[in-house]
């Protein structure tokens, strides 16, 4: 299988994460569309909502850049930039959410409240730049 085509995978299992629980807790789920668009009970994660929420957009954004260059052959999506920038969005995901409940969360509890969807996206977007 060539890095193009395991680009292509992993950039579109990145899509597809970004709509499963990024952050759970029992039946409470939010997905990573819900955390910038909808259910606004975790605005706190960027400080009382705000314009911060869009920088999760940088996952599925970014991927969706790779996907499309690799589908076209562009060369474009081909940098190191755009390969590193699901894994930026989702470690800024990771340190708001302990920035945010740093007085009531331990390390250990805001890992334990990151949902399948997250982990899913984490272990795509670390392999994702060495498909380059």
């Amino acid at each position: 299988m060539s890095k193009k085509t395991i680009s292509i995978i992993l950039s579109a299992i990145i899509i597809g994460a970004f709509f499963l629980p990024y952050i759970s807790n029992g039946e409470f789920g939010l997905s990573g569309y819900d955390i910038v668009f909808g259910k606004g009970e975790i605005r706190g994660l960027a400080r009382n909502g705000g314009s911060a929420l869009y920088i999760n957009l940088l996952v599925p954004g970014s991927a969706l850049i790779i996907l499309l260059g690799n589908l076209l052959d562009d060369s474009f999506a081909d940098g190191l930039f755009f390969r590193l920038l699901p894994l930026l969005g989702l470690i800024y995901i990771v340190v708001m959410l302990y920035m945010t409940g740093s007085s009531q969360l331990t390390v250990s509890e805001v890992f334990g409240w990151l949902g399948y969807g997250f982990w899913i996206s984490l272990g795509a977007a670390v392999l994702l730049p060495f498909t380059r």
